[in-house]
């Protein structure tokens, strides 16, 4: 049985999969409801700026903790990514729905869903989280997302402070030397405990 501080590590580290995807989709929408409002560099600057550095700090944070695992080649990877592609399907649906309370309560979800577990996650963690984040945004912008931009920045801010408030978790969890799937290390015998004879 995992103790419960294993099981928080576990949890903050795989956390770092929906923040990177929730925090682009974010910054999609910001710059759309910029684009709506007919405004500048600065104005698109000043309302994607805290995706973006959320963004980076995430990727940091991955490079840190998450152990690529090439075993996702193959016909499994495929099935794999039609998992990404519903659920980039769930999250543009949500979108569109002109719902924020199912919105997040979807963005929520996503923090459940054991990604470190999933190899394509783990060996393309780029690529995976990008292509969730791609379909929700194209199957909303196809389909037509609501009007105003004051709905967009809702939204986007309905997925990004989730992910800033799970990225400090993140930091007060994770030691820089932890990495998800490696062993831990064998206990080590008690100074008066004698070690087991073969």
């Amino acid at each position: 049985m995992p103790a419960a501080g294993d099981q928080m590590r576990r949890f903050a580290a795989n956390s770092m999969f929906p923040s990177f995807f929730c925090g682009q989709i974010g910054l999609v929408l910001t710059q759309l409801a910029a684009a709506q409002m007919h405004g500048g560099w600065a104005l698109r600057g000043f309302l994607g700026l805290p995706a973006f550095v959320l963004l980076a700090l995430e990727l940091f944070r991955v490079r840190l903790h998450w152990v690529a695992d090439l075993r996702s080649a193959g016909a499994r990877a495929l099935a794999w990514y039609l998992v990404l592609l519903a659920s980039g399907v769930a999250i543009g649906a949500a979108i569109r729905a002109d719902s924020l309370l199912l919105l997040a309560v979807g963005a929520a979800v996503t923090y459940i869903v054991p990604w470190t577990k999933i190899p394509l996650c783990r060996a393309r963690f780029v690529a995976a989280s990008t292509a969730i984040a791609a379909v929700a945004v194209g199957l909303a912008i196809i389909h037509g997302v609501p009007a105003g931009p004051l709905h967009l920045l809702v939204a986007a801010w309905t997925l990004t402070l989730p992910s800033v408030f799970m990225h400090l978790v993140v930091l007060a969890t994770l030691e820089r030397g932890y990495r998800i799937g490696e062993p831990r290390p064998a206990r080590q015998p008690a100074v008066n405990e004698t070690p087991d004879r073969l």
